[in-house]
């Protein structure tokens, strides 16, 4: 998310993911969202497109590149990889309105050192809403996980009582949910 700061006017980029034919294409257009003095309407400041480059590995481990392009990468860098292009496209024309901007990227805290150089660039935030979301997925999964391979240990083992389907389905969604707001009456001691 990109905001004139003065104005409260706010622009966004985000990429564009193509998955057609297998392409691993990214891309990406910056719109200033007000219209600037000498231009009459609302312009696309920057464009760029990256795309992977395709290739194979035959049999004896040996890699070809079938269709070279301009990432090779990872996809996590994808992203900020088009930020950086598309910020070295638009610079000249911010800088002669003025513009400054306040950047927010989605979790990943690497960049901030490069984006800190680029004189357009006011303030950087972490989007942490993406990391929170991972780390509620992975709390939820492993309590999750832990029900499972708990009921099947208790079906496995002869001394033990095994717990039925329907106890395993409430202690999964009635004690997740305890659970998590730190309530573990529920919770079986092998999992909490």
């Amino acid at each position: 998310m990109y905001s004139v700061p003065n104005e409260l006017s706010q622009n966004s980029i985000d990429v564009l993911w193509l998955h057609i034919r297998n392409a691993n294409q990214a891309s990406e257009e910056f719109i200033f969202s007000k219209k600037l003095d000498r231009y009459s309407y609302r312009s696309i400041l920057g464009f760029h497109y990256i795309e992977k480059s395709h290739k194979c590995k035959k049999e004896d481990s040996e890699i070809i590149v079938l269709h070279k392009e301009n990432h090779d990468k990872s996809f996590r860098q994808i992203e900020y990889a088009i930020l950086i292009a598309i910020l070295q496209k638009v610079i000249l024309v911010l800088k002669e309105f003025d513009l400054l901007f306040d950047i927010r990227i989605d979790g990943d805290l690497k960049s901030n050192k490069t984006l800190s150089t680029v004189a357009i660039i006011n303030q950087i935030f972490a989007d942490l809403k993406h990391v929170a979301k991972l780390i509620c997925n992975k709390i939820v999964m492993q309590y999750f996980n832990g029900c499972v391979y708990t009921a099947n240990a208790k079906k496995a083992d002869k001394k033990i009582d095994a717990s039925s389907e329907n106890e395993l389905k409430y202690v999964q969604l009635k004690g997740l949910v305890k659970y998590l707001y730190r309530d573990h009456s529920l919770c079986w001691s092998e999992v909490c």
